[in-house]
């Protein structure tokens, strides 16, 4: 091929296989059953990280409830989770963390300090000084069904204005195969069937990082 026509068919060669990926996405997403429609790539990743513990959207992108499970001791699960949200983040997303009740916060947390894109965070918990005097981490499990009717009412209040929400929860917040569940109150199991009722009535995908599972929630 003469050197003079090589950009030409650089160019248009690009155009080509922009317009194949774009015509064949449906068909790849339906081979490779993803829950992510970006690319392969991303969704292999995604695939290798992750646990997809409830799926009720077609994909990834579909999805109006983004769930992401973390356990507040591992500073690499937050990363991780931060790098998801920065992926597919997109204007108009809102962010429900933990261990805050309805309020904006404009100042980093533990939980988002690795986010990188500029998603608006609320909190979605109930104040923890109302559920009991007990020591914060008792306080946790035992108002486990509490805290995630305050989740429920916090994702449906944020739905109303924004198209798509992430939360971040711990893990036995949102996982029903959790290998801490049988050390822990029935009400725990409770509060995690509620939330998985609901999150079934959305658009809504729960994603467990594996590494998760190694250590406490």
């Amino acid at each position: 091929m003469p050197i003079r026509f090589l950009p030409f068919f650089q160019s248009n060669s690009q155009r080509f296989v922009g317009w194949i990926k774009e015509r064949l996405a449906p068909f790849v997403e339906k081979i490779f059953d993803s829950p992510v429609s970006k690319d392969k790539g991303f969704d292999q990743i995604l695939k290798s990280r992750y646990i997809v513990s409830l799926n009720t959207a077609r994909t990834i992108e579909e999805a109006e409830v983004i769930c992401l499970a973390e356990s507040h001791n591992r500073d690499d699960i937050r990363l991780q989770n931060a790098h998801t949200i920065d992926a597919l983040y997109r204007k108009g997303d809102l962010l429900l963390v933990e261990e805050l009740s309805d309020q904006k916060i404009s100042v980093p947390l533990p939980v988002t300090k690795h986010i990188q894109s500029p998603i608006p965070v609320k909190g979605w918990d109930c104040p923890l000084q109302h559920v009991s005097g007990l020591p914060w981490f008792m306080t946790a499990l035992h108002s486990n069904v509490e805290r995630n009717e305050s989740m429920m009412r916090s994702i449906d209040e944020a739905l109303q204005e924004h198209p798509r929400v992430f939360v971040i929860a711990g893990r036995l917040h949102l996982y029903d195969r959790d290998p801490l569940l049988p050390q822990c109150p029935e009400s725990m199991m409770e509060g995690i069937k509620k939330i998985r009722e609901f999150l079934k009535t959305k658009k809504s995908i729960v994603l467990v990082p594996k590494a998760n599972l190694s250590t406490g929630s």
